[in-house]
Protein backbone atom coordinates (compact mmCIF):
# COMPACT_ATOMS: atom_id res chain seq x y z
CA UNK A 1 0.00 0.00 0.00
CA UNK A 2 1.42 3.32 -0.96
CA UNK A 3 -0.07 6.59 -0.19
CA UNK A 4 -0.29 9.29 -2.80
CA UNK A 5 0.62 12.80 -2.52
CA UNK A 6 0.53 15.73 -4.47
CA UNK A 7 2.30 18.74 -3.71
CA UNK A 8 3.03 17.28 0.17
CA UNK A 9 -1.23 17.28 0.14
CA UNK A 10 -2.27 13.71 0.54
CA UNK A 11 -3.84 12.83 -2.17
CA UNK A 12 -5.31 9.50 -1.69
CA UNK A 13 -3.51 5.63 -2.21
CA UNK A 14 -2.99 2.63 -4.35
CA UNK A 15 -2.68 -1.09 -2.75
CA UNK A 16 -1.76 -4.32 -4.25
CA UNK A 17 -1.80 -8.29 -2.92
CA UNK A 18 -0.84 -11.01 -3.93
CA UNK A 19 -4.28 -13.16 -3.63
CA UNK A 20 -3.93 -16.83 -6.04
CA UNK A 21 -7.89 -16.82 -5.42
CA UNK A 22 -8.24 -13.21 -7.07
CA UNK A 23 -5.82 -13.86 -10.30
CA UNK A 24 -7.50 -16.51 -12.19
CA UNK A 25 -4.67 -18.84 -11.77
CA UNK A 26 -2.28 -16.16 -13.12
CA UNK A 27 0.82 -15.09 -10.93
CA UNK A 28 -0.37 -11.46 -10.85
CA UNK A 29 -0.30 -8.64 -7.67
CA UNK A 30 -4.02 -7.78 -7.63
CA UNK A 31 -4.81 -4.29 -7.49
CA UNK A 32 -7.16 -3.63 -4.36
CA UNK A 33 -7.85 0.14 -4.47
CA UNK A 34 -6.47 2.98 -6.64
CA UNK A 35 -8.21 5.74 -4.38
CA UNK A 36 -8.15 9.97 -4.87
CA UNK A 37 -9.44 12.43 -2.96
CA UNK A 38 -12.05 14.23 -5.00
CA UNK A 39 -10.45 17.22 -5.00
CA UNK A 40 -7.58 15.70 -6.95
CA UNK A 41 -9.83 13.71 -9.43
CA UNK A 42 -10.16 14.85 -13.26
CA UNK A 43 -6.61 15.95 -13.23
CA UNK A 44 -4.98 13.29 -15.34
CA UNK A 45 -3.52 11.71 -11.94
CA UNK A 46 -5.06 8.30 -12.17
CA UNK A 47 -3.22 7.49 -15.43
CA UNK A 48 -0.02 7.35 -13.84
CA UNK A 49 -0.56 5.44 -10.51
CA UNK A 50 -1.47 1.88 -11.99
CA UNK A 51 1.69 2.03 -14.01
CA UNK A 52 3.95 3.33 -10.75
CA UNK A 53 1.89 0.57 -8.76
CA UNK A 54 3.69 -1.97 -10.68
CA UNK A 55 7.07 -0.55 -11.17
CA UNK A 56 6.91 -0.97 -7.58
CA UNK A 57 6.12 -4.36 -6.86
CA UNK A 58 8.76 -6.55 -5.78
CA UNK A 59 8.70 -9.01 -8.02
CA UNK A 60 8.88 -8.50 -11.84
CA UNK A 61 7.77 -11.71 -13.68
CA UNK A 62 4.26 -11.07 -11.71
CA UNK A 63 1.80 -9.19 -13.37
CA UNK A 64 -0.78 -6.89 -11.87
CA UNK A 65 -4.57 -7.14 -12.53
CA UNK A 66 -7.42 -5.49 -11.26
CA UNK A 67 -11.34 -4.68 -12.01
CA UNK A 68 -13.05 -1.79 -12.72
CA UNK A 69 -16.85 -1.28 -12.00
CA UNK A 70 -18.58 -0.74 -15.42
CA UNK A 71 -20.01 2.75 -14.57
CA UNK A 72 -16.78 4.19 -13.57
CA UNK A 73 -15.44 5.96 -16.91
CA UNK A 74 -13.06 7.67 -15.81
CA UNK A 75 -11.03 4.92 -14.34
CA UNK A 76 -11.21 3.20 -17.35
CA UNK A 77 -10.32 5.61 -19.79
CA UNK A 78 -7.12 6.37 -17.24
CA UNK A 79 -6.51 2.60 -16.88
CA UNK A 80 -6.54 2.18 -20.96
CA UNK A 81 -4.39 4.87 -21.14
CA UNK A 82 -2.05 4.11 -18.86
CA UNK A 83 -1.64 1.04 -20.79
CA UNK A 84 -3.42 -1.48 -19.08
CA UNK A 85 -5.41 -3.94 -21.61
CA UNK A 86 -9.23 -4.69 -21.12
CA UNK A 87 -9.14 -8.70 -20.93
CA UNK A 88 -12.85 -8.63 -20.90
CA UNK A 89 -15.18 -8.70 -18.63
CA UNK A 90 -17.50 -10.95 -15.97
CA UNK A 91 -20.95 -11.84 -15.79
CA UNK A 92 -22.10 -12.25 -12.74
CA UNK A 93 -25.55 -14.11 -11.42
CA UNK A 94 -26.77 -13.54 -8.02
CA UNK A 95 -27.86 -16.43 -6.27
Amino acid sequence: MFDVTVDDEWAGYVAAVIKPDDALGLPAYVVRELVLTPEHRGHGYGRYLSTLLAQSLPDPTRILIGTIHATNTAARTAALTAGRHDIGGWLQLPL
